[in-house]
């Protein structure tokens, strides 16, 4: 029976639903906050506004299933001023959030007046800004005198923390710390025993990049249907041939013996794309560029290239023909060339 179900479960939701009367209400509403209590005139049902007063505050209209349900505990301006006084944090505890979080920013003793007020934060690399402290420990995008936004700890991480994550995976790689601009820029990093190139801190420390792109080639090279890996007749290295006139190319220096090397070194554009040659001849300090025909990209990178380096040569189709050079199949010289494919193990 309904009699036999004790409030506190019904507050519970167990049992039965009931009507509750004004005096229950004020009853269980006293159990929350003794200092309530209601004017039984306005009471319609739990679930409509009436008056109450709650001493020290004065008159308020509220919902009585909130204070049955425990979700309210009084007048509006007490709510405020118990929540505040519960969770003011003191300065030094938000200095010290704020430092576990970013730990070259510190705040301004002078400008601070609580968490949720803006305050001067000391930046040492961007420079000194304005923030709220809840906002930066709650989705901090970055600080506003820079030009791309942070959305992590990992881009305010120092360079000697970047070069320590990265060699974690590859203890080869040094960064050069002037050219450190953030994890999200390209910093000049140096392998051993392949020298200097450019990447993503970011990419390096979660192992998208593993380090030096000459590295990366051959490890395309080694992944590809149809690249070819042939000796460099002068000092043995690999040479990475992708596509028939490169390879034939390759070949044709190494029968002729001319010296050259295998030209692995990207060169940045203005527009943040890179440009790679084939080919560099030593003895005649000279580029190549081998295409059997141009895609209007590929072109664009040549014309721009041999702008910058007149020192670069074209051997197209035609200058192919007339040096007696033609393309190189699959099926051509499998004794003396690999070709790389999965299923097929390279042999020198």
């Amino acid at each position: 029976m309904w009699g036999d179900t004790p409030i506190t479960e019904q507050r519970l939701g167990v049992g039965r639903k009931k009507k509750w009367s004004a005096e229950d209400c004020e009853r269980l509403a006293k159990e929350v906050n003794p200092k309530l209590s209601m004017i039984l005139s306005t009471f319609k049902n739990s679930r409509e506004k009436c008056l109450w007063i709650e001493e020290g505050y004065g008159e308020f209209w509220c919902v009585p299933q909130l204070f049955i349900r425990k979700k309210q505990k009084g007048h509006p301006l007490g709510g405020f001023s118990r929540i505040s006084s519960s969770k003011t944090k003191t300065f030094e505890q938000v200095r010290q959030r704020i430092r576990d979080k970013f730990p070259i920013f510190d705040i301004d003793r002078e400008t601070f007046k609580g968490a949720s007020q803006r305050c001067l934060f000391i930046d040492p690399i961007d420079g000194n800004f304005w923030a709220t402290p809840t906002i930066v420990l709650a989705g901090f995008r970055g600080n506003p005198n820079t030009r791309y936004n942070r959305t992590s700890t990992k881009l305010r991480m120092l360079p000697e923390d970047v070069e320590r994550r990265v060699r974690e995976r590859n203890p080869n790689l040094t960064l050069v710390y002037g050219t450190y601009q953030g994890t999200k820029k390209r910093s000049t990093w140096i392998e051993n025993g392949l020298g200097e190139f450019l990447a993503y801190s970011q990419d390096l420390i979660s192992g998208k990049q593993k380090g030096h792109p000459r590295l990366h080639d051959l490890r395309c090279a080694r992944a590809a249907n149809f690249t070819k890996i042939i000796a460099n007749w002068e000092d043995g290295s690999e040479v990475i041939c992708q596509g028939g006139y490169e390879l034939a190319v390759a070949l044709y220096l190494n029968e002729n013996r001319i010296r050259y090397t295998s030209q692995r070194v990207n060169f940045p554009m203005p527009d943040g794309h890179t440009y790679r040659p084939d080919f560099y001849l030593k003895d005649e300090d000279k580029f190549l560029e081998i295409k059997g025909y141009f895609r209007k990209d590929s072109y664009d990178k040549w014309v721009w290239f041999h702008s910058q380096y007149p020192n670069s040569e074209l051997w197209d189709e035609a200058k192919l023909k007339s040096l007696g050079i033609k393309a190189r199949d699959r099926k051509w010289d499998k004794e003396n060339i690999s070709f790389i494919n999965p299923k097929v193990s390279m042999t020198e």
